[in-house]
């Protein structure tokens, strides 16, 4: 199985301005074939970002759990999300909590890197306060 994340540069960097929306597009597919595994009633993705990975204070987590009609996630992101979140770097991952119980990261991909993402949230003068 391999992953993807549409809108995500390679090396899984993100930046957004504070109090900006953004999304992207999650996706799996399956190694051999290229084809889409889609995600199945029940699965869970989990969108999280952390201060560091040692941190249990969450910046910010999204839970989707229903899907596109091709099977892709949709993660978005609003801008009263971003509004307080403090100009710096922080790290994220994205896990799958399977139907049938299985948990999988699948951003980052373990298998082939272990670095983890960053989302860089940049200043922005019109953000409301």
């Amino acid at each position: 199985m391999a992953f993807y994340a549409g809108g995500q540069s390679e090396n899984y960097i993100q930046k957004v301005n504070q109090g900006d929306s953004y999304s992207f597009t999650v996706g799996l597919k399956d190694d051999k074939t290229g084809e889409l595994i889609p995600f199945e009633t029940g699965d869970i993705l989990r969108y999280t970002v952390r201060t560091n990975y040692r941190s249990s204070d969450i910046v910010l987590q999204k839970e989707i759990s229903v899907f596109t009609s091709d099977g892709k996630a949709e993660v978005i992101v609003l801008s009263t999300d971003t509004d307080n979140i403090e100009v710096d770097k922080y790290v994220y991952d994205i896990e799958l909590s399977k139907n049938d119980g299985q948990v999988i990261t699948i951003i980052p991909d373990s298998r082939t890197v272990c670095v983890l993402p960053t989302l860089e949230v940049c200043p922005q003068v019109s953000r409301r306060i």
